[in-house]
């Protein structure tokens, strides 16, 4: 008997769903991971602008410490109180700029400046990108 129905209901043609409802749900499904995917970058990006402009602030006290504590400024000052000798001495005059200059200092200045500009860069992105993501209708 149980035979008799498996034959009866193979001749019967399969039903899927409609074409409309997969192709919507495959959307649906395709918005939810990117939205997932941009608010996982806002949050990481976030966290990295906030330990980017933590990072400036203390490298920026340090900087003006080296700064302040490496005679550049008296160097400088030199070159307009006594132009001639400058002139004279260009040379050692440049090779003691560069000896006096905080690089380290200024290096990482630089490079916490590039990160927290980079981290707020992709932040802003990934927050326009939420407000122009439009929800898919089926």
């Amino acid at each position: 008997m149980q035979n008799d129905y498996k034959k009866l209901f193979s001749y019967l043609p399969e039903k899927g769903a409609p074409e409309w409802l997969i192709r919507g749900a495959m959307l649906q499904i395709e918005a939810k991971k990117k939205r997932g995917t941009v608010y996982t970058r806002i949050v990481l990006f976030g966290a990295m602008t906030f330990v980017a402009l933590i990072a400036l602030i203390s490298v920026s006290k340090e900087f003006y410490s080296e700064f302040a504590q490496s005679g550049f400024l008296q160097f400088v000052s030199l070159l307009f109180s006594d132009a001639k000798i400058v002139a004279t001495y260009w040379q050692d005059f440049l090779m003691s700029l560069a000896e006096s200059l905080p690089i380290f200092a200024t290096v990482g200045i630089f490079g916490s400046v590039f990160l927290f500009l980079f981290s707020m860069r992709q932040l802003l992105l990934n927050i326009r990108a939420t407000m122009k993501s439009t929800f898919v209708t089926i």
